[in-house]
C-alpha cells in the first residue's frame, strides 16, 4: 500500500497544488484547438452542433473528462453565452486507459478529441454574422510527469440567414461520431428542419413569421364565413350604438370581445397539439397506407359537408344564447359564443396551420404552436377590434349573401383536391397524382362559373368568376405539366450496386434523394435539375445522377444509405461523391444553382 501512495504521490500533490492556482496558463503547447458547426449557415428555430476538435500534440495526453480519480483535474469544454442561440450540454469521447511508468493507470486523451455541443438558434435570431467563442480546459501530461492547468480558447464564426436559405451540411466526416444518446444529459440532436413548399415558395417549421402571417389570414377569413358572418354586422352596430353616448367604452367592449375569442383559441390548442403532436416526421407518414386512406375518406367526408350534403350543427341552445352587449363580461362571452360558432366551418382552412403546429410540439416548440392558434384568434378578432374603435365603419358591413355560400363551396373543392393528392399518392406512380388534383380544380372551376351564374346573374360577378376559374386551371395545369414532363439530367435510380460500379469507374456521383410527397424535392426538379446551366455543369464533371426515390419509405433501395449518410432520414438530401474515394458532400432540404454548381467544382476541380 505504502508503496501504491509512493507511486502516485507526483501526480496526487501536483493535482492537488495545481487545483489551487486562479488562472490556467495558456496551453497552445500543448493542444491546438478549432471548431466547425455542422452546417454551413444557420436560420432561426434550427438544431445544429458545434464540433470542437482538439489535437493533443506529442508527446503529451490529457486527462480526459472522466478522469480516473476524482481529484484529478478533467477535461472540460467552455461556451460563453450568445443571445443568438441555447446551448446544451456538451458530449464528450470516451477517455482511454494506459498505464505509464510513473504516473499509474490513467484514463486519458491522446490524439484528436471531438466535443460536440448541440446548439438552437433562437427564432427571433437576427440574419448576420454568428460569433461564438469558448475555451478548453484540461491538465496535460508527458510520460514522466503532468504540466499546470492550462486553457486553450476557441472562435467559430457563422453567419444566420433567413428561414428557406439554402444551407448544406458542413464537414459530415466531423459529425460521424456524434450520438445524443452517448450522455444521459440533455443535449438536442441536429436534424434538417422541416420545411413544405408550396409552389415554389417554402414555408418550414422555422418560417415563424411566415406561418403567424398565415394564422392572422386564416383569423380573418373566417369572418366571412357563412357560420360568422351574421356575427360581424350584428355586433358592429352594437358597437356602434354605444358609441354614441361613450367612445371609449366601445372600444373596451371591442378588447374584452377580442380576448374572448382569443382565450377560445388558446383553450383549442392546450387540447389539439397535445394529440398532433405525436408521431413522427410529417412527410413519412404519407408512406403508411393506414395513414393516406383514412385521411382521404375524412378530407371527402368534410368536402361533402360544405355541400350541405350533412350539416355538422352544434347544439341550438348555442345559437340562442344571447349575452349582454353593454357589459364586459357580457362581451367576454360573446366573443367565446363567436369563436365556437366558427368550429363548423375551420375544417376547409386550418390542416396546413395544425401540421405546423404539430411539428412545432413535435420538436419541442410547443409554445410556438401554442403562439400560432392564438394568431388565429387575433385576425378573427381584428375586425371587430377595428370596428368598436371606429364604429361609423358598422354600417357598411355586408351582410351574408350567396356569395359566402359559393366560398364554402370552393372550399369543399379544396379539400377534395387534397383528397385527390392522398389518393394520387397510393394509386399513380412517380408525378401522375398532380393530374388526379388538376380534374379535380377543372371540375371546381366550371362549378364556380355556374354555380355563380345561378346565384348572382350579373356580368361583374360572372366576369370574376371566369377570371378565378382560369388561373385555378391555368395554374395547376402549369404545376402538372412541370411535374410530370420528362427533362433534366439522365437519371438512372439509385442501388448499391448501381453505386458501386460507377464509384469503380471513377465517376462523380450524384444521388438525390426525393419522394413524390415531397414538395422541396418537386421543387429542386423544376428550378435547379432543369436549368440549362446545371445540365452543362453535370455534362462537363460527367456526373452519373441517380435518383433514390423514397415514396415507398423504408422499404425504398435508398433509404438504408439515407440513414446512413443523415441519421434524421431528413430530404431532400443530395450526395455527392468524388471520382474514384473519398466521403460524399452532403446537400441538405433547398438549394440553388449556383451552390450546386460550386460543390461540384470543389469535389471535381477541373480547369
Amino acid at each position: 500500500m505504502l508503496r501504491l501512495g509512493l507511486k502516485y504521490f507526483p501526480l496526487i500533490l501536483a493535482a492537488l497544488l495545481l487545483c489551487h492556482r486562479a488562472a490556467a496558463e495558456d496551453g497552445s503547447k500543448y493542444v491546438k484547438v478549432s471548431a466547425e458547426a455542422s452546417t454551413t449557415t444557420l436560420q432561426p428555430g434550427q438544431q445544429a452542433v458545434i464540433a470542437v476538435v482538439v489535437d493533443v500534440q506529442e508527446p503529451y495526453h490529457t486527462q480526459s473528462h472522466t478522469p480516473s480519480e476524482e481529484f484529478y483535474i478533467p477535461f472540460e469544454l467552455k461556451l460563453k453565452d450568445n443571445p443568438a442561440i441555447t446551448a446544451a450540454a456538451a458530449v464528450y469521447p470516451k477517455g482511454e486507459v494506459h498505464d505509464y511508468p510513473s504516473l499509474g493507470k490513467l484514463n486519458v486523451y491522446t490524439g484528436q478529441v471531438i466535443v460536440y455541443v448541440p446548439i438552437t438558434v433562437k427564432a427571433d435570431a437576427k440574419p448576420g454574422t454568428l460569433t461564438l467563442e469558448g475555451s478548453v480546459h484540461f491538465q496535460a501530461c508527458d510520460n514522466n510527469s503532468c504540466y499546470p492547468p492550462a486553457a486553450v480558447n476557441y472562435k467559430l464564426e457563422t453567419q444566420i440567414v433567413a428561414a428557406g436559405e439554402a444551407s448544406a451540411l458542413n464537414k459530415p466526416e466531423l459529425f460521424k461520431g456524434y450520438t445524443p444518446k452517448a450522455t444521459t444529459q440533455p443535449a438536442a440532436a441536429t436534424k434538417p428542419v422541416e420545411q413544405w413548399t408550396i409552389f415554389g415558395h417554402v414555408i418550414g417549421a422555422d418560417s415563424y413569421v411566415l406561418a403567424f402571417s398565415a394564422a392572422m389570414l386564416v383569423g380573418l377569413i373566417f369572418n366571412v364565413m357563412p357560420c360568422v358572418l351574421p356575427v360581424l354586422p350584428l355586433k358592429a352596430i352594437g358597437f356602434y350604438e354605444t358609441s354614441q353616448h361613450h367612445r371609449g367604452k366601445s372600444f373596451l367592449f371591442g378588447v374584452t370581445f377580442s380576448l374572448g375569442i382569443v382565450f377560445t383559441f388558446a383553450l383549442l390548442a392546450l387540447l389539439v397539439l397535445p394529440i398532433a403532436g405525436a408521431g413522427s416526421r410529417w412527410g413519412d407518414w404519407f408512406t403508411n397506407p393506414y395513414f393516406v386512406w383514412p385521411i382521404a375518406v375524412i378530407l371527402m367526408l368534410m368536402g361533402l359537408g360544405a355541400f350541405g350534403l350533412f350539416t355538422f350543427r352544434l347544439p341550438l341552445g348555442v345559437y340562442t344564447i344571447e349575452p349582454k352587449h353593454d357589459s364586459y363580461i357580457g362581451n367576454f362571452l360573446f366573443g367565446i359564443l363567436t369563436a365556437v360558432l366558427s368550429t363548423p366551418c375551420t375544417a376547409p382552412i386550418f390542416p396546413g396551420l395544425l401540421i405546423w403546429a404539430a411539428a412545432q410540439a413535435r420538436t419541442g416548440g410547443k409554445w410556438s404552436g401554442i403562439t400560432v392558434f392564438l394568431f388565429v384568434g387575433f385576425g378573427m378578432a381584428l375586425p371587430y377590434l377595428l370596428l368598436s374603435a371606429l364604429p361609423e365603419l358598422a354600417r357598411r358591413i355586408p351582410r351574408t349573401g350567396p356569395w359566402s355560400e359559393i366560398v364554402k363551396q370552393m372550399m369543399g373543392f379544396l379539400l377534395f383536391g387534397v383528397a385527390a393528392y392522398c389518393v394520387g399518392l397510393r394509386l399513380l406512380p412517380g408525378q401522375q397524382f398532380m393530374w388526379l388534383v388538376f380534374a379535380v380544380m377543372v371540375v371546381a372551376a366550371f362549378f364556380l362559373i355556374i354555380r355563380t351564374a345561378q346565384l348572382m346573374p350579373r356580368a361583374r360577378p360572372i366576369f370574376v368568376s371566369f377570371l378565378i376559374a382560369a388561373l385555378l386551371v391555368g395554374g395547376t395545369f402549369k404545376v402538372a405539366r412541370a411535374l410530370t414532363q420528362k427533362g433534366g439530367p439522365d437519371w438512372i435510380a439509385y442501388s448499391p450496386a448501381a453505386l458501386d460500379k460507377a464509384r469503380q469507374e471513377h465517376k462523380v456521383v450524384l444521388i438525390d434523394f426525393t419522394a413524390n410527397y415531397c414538395g422541396n424535392c418537386h421543387y429542386l426538379e423544376l428550378k435547379v435539375y432543369r436549368d440549362p446551366v446545371t445540365l452543362k455543369a453535370l455534362d462537363h464533371h460527367k456526373v452519373v445522377a441517380m435518383k433514390a426515390d423514397l415514396s415507398d419509405g423504408k422499404q425504398a433501395p435508398g433509404s438504408p444509405l439515407l440513414t446512413e449518410l443523415d441519421p434524421s432520414g431528413g430530404i431532400p438530401l443530395t450526395a455527392i461523391y468524388p471520382a474514384g474515394s473519398g466521403e460524399p458532400t452532403l446537400l441538405a432540404s433547398i438549394y440553388t444553382r449556383q451552390t450546386l454548381i460550386d460543390t461540384l467544382n470543389r469535389v471535381d476541380p477541373r480547369e
